[in-house]
């Protein structure tokens, strides 16, 4: 028998319930991604930056209060 306790990070957790609330985000770099497959130069960063600024402005502030 074990006593050890899985620690769960809440930011982690946090983003995993914000995704599916993003996903038109998501969508939209996954396209960018595809568009630009094999071109040399080419970046979809904003994208996924806008995708990452969903998911953060979600999350937030579900596990900002349980930090002390």
């Amino acid at each position: 028998m074990s006593d050890e306790v899985e620690i769960v990070d809440p930011k982690v957790v946090a983003e995993e319930e914000c995704k599916p609330a993003c996903v038109k985000y998501e969508d939209i770099y996954n396209q960018c991604a595809k568009r630009i497959e094999g071109q040399e130069g080419k970046h979809c960063t904003g994208y996924a930056l806008d995708w990452w600024k969903c998911i953060d402005q979600c999350a937030a502030p579900k596990y900002f209060p349980k930090l002390k």
